[in-house]
């Protein structure tokens, strides 16, 4: 069996979790770190490592990364007109370094996925 499937899975949902606490009130949302912008980094990485180790090539991986950087802007501008939120240019750079991040950590954790598989 391939853990293709299950790390691509793993990112989407990544992907939806992300969504929701982008747009919680801020009063409901967790933290995990002392900086958001950490949080972002991380966040993104780990959901960009997921998706692009479980994408199968790297033209999808290219597109995963492009659409998580266009998924982190569209979701700090939507953060306008919650409670407790603001929409910070920053914000959407630490989740695009995240992004990139967590896609180049792919390309090592593919061929640790393919040998653990053999």
């Amino acid at each position: 069996m391939t853990l293709r499937p299950l790390m691509f899975t793993s990112g989407l949902v990544g992907v939806a979790l992300i969504g929701w606490l982008s747009l919680v009130p801020g009063a409901m949302r967790p933290h995990a770190l002392s900086s958001g912008y950490a949080e972002h980094f991380i966040a993104y990485a780990l959901v960009s490592l997921c998706l692009c180790a479980g994408a199968g090539t790297r033209v999808r991986s290219v597109w995963a990364i492009i659409l998580l950087s266009v998924m982190s802007a569209v979701l700090e501008i939507a953060q306008i007109g919650i409670p407790g939120r603001s929409a910070e240019a920053l914000g959407a750079l630490a989740s695009t370094a995240g992004a990139i991040a967590g896609g180049a950590a792919s390309i090592p954790a593919e061929r640790l996925l393919g040998l653990l598989q053999k």
